[in-house]
Parts: structure tokens; C-alpha cells; sequence
């Protein structure tokens, strides 16, 4: 019922297009108007009235006409109560430190009583940091680095999300360094990262997980070889196991063993799923080539047909389809990048599938290995084709690029819609393989794993993703509220600046002393208080420069903010016709039956709990 009052003021306020001009008429007619908004909005912060608010964009030209900066105002808490609402309603990701019930964690306790219909008190609680609410061993490693309960209370969750993450970085370091020269190892390293688990962001997790998933392969071929070799072994043997076991890094361990498995002319699955492989198990530049021509030509064939794949095969009429096979950092299956236009897919893990095979990186060209290929990696193309999809529609609408988590939902829902359409379609030939082959790649794992969790419960799937990709991307309406928040760049600026003016008044000769030792550029993730504390070491020409981006920066924000209405509904709109088209997917699908069509009733297990709101992190790619 909230939404009454708000509503029918909507309804009934006789703004229409008779009134052009910025008149007396209007500012009087908008006047009682932007009252009752703002006793809904900034006073009862109702994140009901605040999405009426934003989804009545046939009022918001003349709105913003009448009062810009009243309007601007409204749509920005407008903005941060409905994501914020979602934050601990539906799971989804709030966005910065900077909103003020953030910067009040208490308040927001009091806030989420009144509004929000997640009813589990104690789980925002955990989600906020609250102190009590950590671990043991987080509190002790929180009081280490000098922060006290008595004083936790009053920090912003920004900053208790900073503190947490500096506390923890040396014992994930520590993990990283491991190696386990046993399955029990290796099982103690999993309870040591299932501690920091909750509190690390995804490419935290990502880096851990590939790791562990090193240490276990070592742990596992260690005791394989020492079967195998027995009570008497041969001595170069032995001492080729005696190296590897001595060794102090999982890499070196893997690369040991591989030649241990060699010379006992014997294969051992784990350490070619997880070793670096041969120096001459690579590709070639032209094979590199081929195979991508192959592929081009093989996803164009097999997304055919598919709801999702005829949408992008129609964007390829137009478009290039530039797809490449080359190395790629680990964890990262595929990349599409925006300002070279190249969908890319990972050389390493297609080798990887080769060598679990027994096969020659040649022969990921040739007959059935290549068919593998192809269907393994057709999920990532279709993620990855979304994403070029939505780089030509920012172009062709002419919107700027807002970094929002609708995007990635958006190529996980339509790459799992095609997943499981295409193993309907196909149950003897894709679904069969999707369901065999997950412990061959990493590919299938993932791209089974969504699907079967989309199968599942869309809106559990939406939620899952939120929190995964939480807090490096933020929502369509993190983005509109940060789209008029220039303080921290304004703040920012002004710290460059004083630096600069500092550095002015220094000696020559210690000023020529400190450009010597000055590093060229920043680089690396910060907190606002590390960043501060780097720019002190950075050269000047770097430092005035930044200054002149960041003023431009500001002026172009200041003066695009009239545009944030129509950037806002078109992405909402982008977004309501994707999980159209994915409902629509899952709507026509065949019920799963015995007879080879896709499995959705198990896999991988969902993990539905809200992300923290607020806070700092890095991207990441797929």
C-alpha cells in the first residue's frame, strides 16, 4: 500500500509535453510534487515509493526541467534505496561505501525492520561484519592489525570491509604458498580456505581455488607414484620422487612428477589435468589460427537453431566474429575485450583437455578431439558473443559503459539457457557429453554447473551470480546513484593537487631526488588510505596528469547527469528482455527423463547468501 499515495501524485500531477519551457507553471506545478517525493524518499527513505519513483521515466524530462538539482537529488537516493533494499531483500549488491545508512550500520539494522522483507536478522548482521558475528579467528587476526570492538561499532562497512581484507591477505597468502605432500594436507589447506571463504572476493577465490585444485593433483600423484614404485624401487626413480616431494612450490612439484610419470612410462590423470604439460605441447601460430577457423565455422553450425544462439547469429550479419585461440591467465576461460573487438578462448585449458586424453596439442585440430573441442567450449563462445552483443548495443544506443552485474547475469542466464535448450535438442550428442565430460574440463564443469543451477530456480541462479561477482560489479541502480557522486573524485583531485603543490615548494635538489625514486605509475588495487599514501611516491608528470583526468572526469559527470534517467531505463529495459528471452527458453523445455536428456537435478550446490552491501574489490573475467 505504500505505494499509493506516490503513485497516484505520479498519475495525476498534469506534467505533459504542453509544458516545454522551464516556466513558472511548471517549477509551481512540480513544487508539491517534489515535496511529497521527498518526504517518501529522503525523510521515509521508502525503497518502494523510490522504484515507482525510477520506473515512471515518462515524468522525469519535465521533473528535471522544473527543479535539475531537487531531481537529481531524488533519482540518486532514489537509486541507492532500491539497491540497497535488494541488498538485503533479494540478495543483491549494494554498491559503494558512501550511502548513508552504510556509513550507520546500526541504522540500517533499524532501516531493514521497517522495509525489507529478509527477515533473518542475524545473517545482515554476518553480512555487515558486525563484530560478533566473525569468527574467532578473524577477530583475533582483526585485533593484530589494531582493530578493537569497542571501536568497530561506529566504522562505515566500507571500511570494515578494507580492514578485513588487509587482515586476511596474509593468511591467504600463506595458502597460496603451501604445497601438500599428502591428501591430508591437502585437506587441511581446504579447511584453512574454508574459514576465509565467506569474506574473500571472487578473484580471491578464483586464485585459491586453481591452487588448491594444484595441491590436491600433487597430494594424489605423490601417493600414486610411491605405490607404485614399492618397497623396492628403482634408485633414479626413487630420486626422482624424492625431488618432487622435496619440492617447495605446487608448479615445480606438478612439472617434477610429470617427468617422474614419464620415466616410469606410466599416465597419471591428475598431474596432466593440473601440470604445466611438456614445453613442446603448444600450438603453433598457424595452428592457433586453424583452430579458430574451425571453431568459427563449428559455433556458427551448432548454436543454430537455439533461441539464444539465432539472436546472435543475427548480430554476426552485421558484426565480426573475431574469435581467437591464445594463452590466457589462469582461471580465465574466455575474454571477450571491447576496444579490440576479439572473443578470445583459453589455448591453456583446451592443451589441458589434450594432455587428460593422451593427445598432441596437434591433434585438438584433428577428428574426434577437435569435436570435444567444440562442444566444450560452445557455452563460453555464447557467454562471451553476449557480451559483444552488449558492447554493439551501448554503441548503437549511444550509452556509456556502466560496469553493472545485469551484464554478467545476462550472459550466464542465456549462456545456461543455451546450454540446456542445446542438450534438449541434442540428448544423445551435446547434452550426453555436457554430462560426461565435467572432471575432463573446466569448461564443461562450469558451464554444466550453470545450467543446472538455472534449471534449478532462476531466481535463486540471479542471486547466485549477484553474490558471486559481488562487490567488483555492481547494479543498474549502483551505477545511476554513483553517476551524480563525484566526492570521492572530487576528493581525489584536491589530494593530487596538494601533493603537487607540495612537491613546488620542495628544494631542487630534493625534488630531483624524489623523481629519481619515484615509481612512473600507480598500479595494483588500493583503499582510499593506501592510495593516499601512494601517490606520494609516484613521479609528478604521472601525478599532473592524473589531476587533468580527473578534472575532466568531474566535468563530464557534472554535466551528464541530465542523461542518467534515459541511460538507467535503458539498461532496466536491456535487462527485462533477456530474462524474458530466458524464461521463455526454460518454459519450452522437455522434462528430463531417462533417456538421455539433461540432467538438471544435480551438480554443483547453490550457495544463496546475500553479499555484504558495500565495500571494495576487483573485476575479473570469466
Amino acid at each position: 500500500m505504500r505505494l499509493l499515495p506516490l503513485a497516484a501524485v505520479l498519475l495525476f500531477a498534469p506534467l505533459s509535453g504542453r509544458c516545454e519551457d522551464v516556466s513558472p507553471e511548471l517549477k509551481a506545478r512540480a513544487a508539491p510534487l517534489f515535496v511529497h517525493l521527498g518526504k517518501e524518499i529522503h525523510e521515509a527513505r521508502d525503497p518502494y515509493a523510490a522504484k515507482a519513483f525510477l520506473d515512471r521515466g515518462d515524468s522525469h524530462d519535465l521533473l528535471r526541467k522544473a527543479d535539475p538539482e531537487a531531481f537529481d537529488r531524488l533519482f540518486e537516493e532514489a537509486s541507492q534505496l532500491v539497491d540497497l533494499h535488494r541488498a538485503v531483500n533479494d540478495h543483491m549488491d549494494a554498491s559503494t561505501d558512501g550511502y548513508p545508512l552504510l556509513d550507520r550500520p546500526a541504522d540500517l539494522m533499524l532501516w531493514r525492520r521497517k522495509y525489507a522483507d529478509f527477515k533473518d536478522e542475524r545473517t545482515l548482521a554476518s553480512a555487515l561484519l558486525e563484530w560478533d558475528t566473525l569468527a574467532p579467528d578473524l577477530r583475533t587476526a582483526l585485533a593484530a592489525a589494531g582493530h578493537k570492538k569497542d571501536r568497530w561499532g561506529a566504522t562505515s562497512f566500507g571500511s570494515r570491509s578494507d580492514a578485513l581484507e588487509a587482515a586476511l591477505s596474509p593468511a591467504v597468502a600463506r595458502i597460496k604458498g603451501s604445497v601438500a605432500r599428502s591428501p591430508a594436507e591437502a585437506q587441511a589447506l581446504h579447511a584453512q580456505a574454508g574459514k576465509l571463504w565467506p569474506y574473500l572476493d571472487k578473484d580471491v577465490k578464483a586464485e585459491l581455488s586453481q591452487h588448491l585444485e594444484r595441491t590436491d593433483a600433487a597430494a594424489a600423484a605423490l601417493a600414486d607414484a610411491q605405490q607404485r614404485l614399492g618397497k623396492n624401487p628403482d634408485p633414479a626413480l626413487a630420486a626422482k620422487l624424492a625431488e618432487a616431494r622435496a619440492s617447495g612450490n605446487v608448479t615445480d612439484m606438478l612439472g617434477k612428477l610429470g617427468s617422474l610419470f614419464d620415466g616410469m612410462n606410466v599416465r597419471n590423470e591428475a598431474v596432466e589435468r593440473a601440470g604445466p604439460g611438456r614445453a613442446d605441447q603448444r600450438l603453433r601460430d598457424e595452428e592457433r589460427s586453424a583452430l579458430a577457423d574451425m571453431l568459427e565455422t563449428g559455433v556458427r553450425r551448432e548454436i543454430a537453431g537455439t533461441k539464444v544462439g539465432d539472436r546472435l547469429l543475427k548480430m554476426y550479419e552485421k558484426e565480426p566474429f573475431n574469435l581467437v585461440v591464445r594463452p590466457m591467465p589462469p582461471g580465465t576461460m574466455g575474454q571477450y575485450t571491447g576496444h579490440d573487438n576479439v572473443l578470445a578462448v583459453s589455448e591453456d585449458l583446451l592443451l589441458k583437455m589434450a594432455r587428460q586424453e593422451g593427445k598432441t596439442a596437434q591433434d585438438l585440430l584433428k577428428g574426434e578431439m577437435f569435436d570435444k573441442v567444440l562442444k566444450a567450449t560452445l557455452s563460453t563462445i555464447v557467454h562471451e558473443a553476449v557480451h559483444q552483443e552488449q558492447n554493439v548495443w551501448r554503441r548503437d544506443k549511444k550509452l556509456p559503459y556502466w560496469d553493472v552485474v545485469e551484464h554478467e547475469i545476462e550472459a550466464k542466464s542465456l549462456e545456461a539457457a543455451f546450454v540446456l535448450e542445446k542438450s534438449a535438442q541434442d540428448p544423445k550428442g551435446y547434452g550426453k557429453f555436457m554430462a560426461e565430460n565435467q572432471k575432463s574440463s573446466i569448461l564443461v564443469r562450469e558451464g554444466a554447473a550453470i545450467a543446472q543451477m538455472l534449471a534449478r530456480s532462476p531466481k535463486t541462479f540471479r542471486m547466485a551470480i549477484q553474490a558471486d561477482y559481488y562487490p567488483s560489479e555492481i547494479s543498474i541502480e549502483a551505477n545511476a546513484a554513483g553517476a551524480y557522486d563525484n566526492e570521492m573524485l572530487v576528493s581525489m583531485n584536491a589530494a593530487v593537487r596538494a601533493e603537487l603543490k607540495r612537491r613546488q615548494a620542495l628544494a631542487p635538489a630534493e625534488r630531483q631526488r624524489l623523481e629519481a625514486s619515484a615509481a612512473p605509475r600507480l598500479d595494483g588495487r588500493y583503499t582510499r588510505e593506501q592510495w593516499n599514501a601512494a601517490i606520494l611516491g609516484v613521479q609528478a608528470e604521472t601525478l599532473e596528469r592524473m589531476a587533468e583526468n580527473q578534472r575532466k572526469a568531474i566535468e563530464t559527470r557534472t554535466t551528464g547527469r541530465a542523461d542518467v534517467p534515459r541511460i538507467y531505463s535503458a539498461y532496466r529495459e536491456r535487462d527485462a528482455e533477456s530474462a524474458n528471452l530466458t524464461a521463455g527458453v526454460l518454459a519450452a523445455l522437455p522434462v528430463p527423463g531417462k533417456d538421455g536428456a539433461w540432467p538438471v537435478a544435480h551438480g554443483t550446490k547453490v550457495k544463496a547468501v546475500p553479499p555484504p552491501p558495500g565495500g571494495g574489490g576487483g573485476g575479473g573475467r570469466r
